[in-house]
């Protein structure tokens, strides 16, 4: 069973309330509040591997959070002294003890701190202190029972249509900026453009801000927009068969990705629509709009606004779709379709949000 935020969230309270100095008194023990940032599943769909005792799925969830510590004292000395003791803890723990807490990553944001006085505050003793500390966790959840008889397989688990290894092509989280290594093609004609791609640092999110829009919004193929895209010349392979995961977000509008991206005239792409309510895969071809030739579309059905997990498996002409982990669709071409890059799609939708981007070929 997939881990969730919430578990996460908890896990990573419980180990850095366990690796924090024992406090003076009760009354001075420290508060811990976790604020996520950024959230995804590890592994494949969240499974890890099998744990032997007892026997069963691992499954694990990555969590960036900014986790504030709020230090208590009955005297400004005393406040620094519990203020140094708590950072010197937290940063000078070492790896091993660090990671088998799941903690990958810890560091002290040096800009940001409040300092509480008394009863005015809420506090019952003299005076505390909130700082801030910016940590990468990974909560692994072993299985409580043995496992039955398998009723589930992970997702991603695929049948691999050739005997060639996969390679990893792109897998970034975006926790620096990506964009030097995309390209924006806006298609034309459009109105509310052009499009606005920028990166938000702290969400570690690129961001599409523009409400550009072309073609029709009822149910066919026509959808114009603006699409970001891998620079060819850095991958490795532009492959025929692969699989592409990305985590995408909007509020309302037209989001999706593309892929065996040639030119502005020339790629497919997947789309899904709120508050339009449809979602296909479809192509350009020679500046021509089109489905793909069998399947591949479903008229009727919104995403729910908020974030989303996308998997997209393209494997001699044939393709398969999942959103947050379930499968909603497939086509097929009756040929090979030219091989090209991939990238995120954006049509009519002035909040889209793109937070990773992962691409194997098989």
């Amino acid at each position: 069973m997939m881990v969730s935020v919430a578990d996460a969230v908890q896990a990573l309270n419980l180990a850095v309330t366990g690796l924090l100095p024992p406090p003076a008194s009760p009354d001075l023990a420290p508060d811990v509040m976790i604020n996520p940032v950024k959230t995804h599943p590890t592994g494949i769909g969240g499974y890890i591997g099998l744990n032997q005792l007892p026997l069963g799925e691992i499954h694990a969830r990555n969590l960036k959070a900014q986790v504030v510590i709020r230090i208590k004292a009955d005297t400004l000395i005393e406040l620094g002294t519990t203020e140094s003791a708590v950072t010197n803890t937290l940063i000078g723990a070492n790896s091993t003890q660090l990671r088998s807490q799941g903690i990958y990553r810890i560091s002290r944001d040096t800009e940001f701190s409040q300092i509480y006085h008394g009863a005015e505050d809420g506090l019952e003793v003299a005076i505390g202190k909130d700082i801030r500390f910016d940590i990468d966790f990974e909560y692994q959840r072993p299985p409580d029972t043995a496992s039955g008889q398998i009723s589930t397989v992970p997702l991603d688990l695929i049948l691999h249509a050739s005997d060639n290894p996969a390679r990893r092509l792109y897998s970034e989280d975006f926790d620096s900026d990506p964009l030097s290594a995309f390209n924006i093609f806006d298609d034309t004609p459009t109105s509310n453009g052009p499009s606005s791609w920028s990166y938000d640092a702290v969400a570690g999110q690129i961001e599409q801000s523009s409400g550009i829009s072309g073609g029709s919004n009822a149910f066919n193929a026509s959808k114009r927009g603006t699409c970001l895209v891998l620079q060819p010349s850095s991958l490795p392979v532009l492959p025929d068969n692969w699989l592409l995961h990305a985590d995408i977000g909007a509020d309302s509008g037209g989001i999706g990705v593309v892929f065996n991206f040639q030119d502005i005239d020339n790629y497919y792409f997947f789309i899904m629509s709120l508050p339009t309510p449809y979602r296909f895969l479809g192509k350009k071809s020679a500046g021509s709009f089109s489905f793909l030739d069998s399947g591949g579309q479903d008229d009727g059905n919104a995403y729910s606004a908020g974030n989303h997990t996308l998997r997209l498996i393209q494997q001699n002409g044939e393709f398969e779709v999942a959103m947050d982990h379930t499968p909603i669709m497939s086509a097929r071409e009756n040929s090979q379709p030219p091989s090209g890059s991939v990238g995120f799609f954006c049509r009519n939708s002035a909040a889209a949000r793109f937070q990773s981007l992962r691409w194997l070929a098989l």
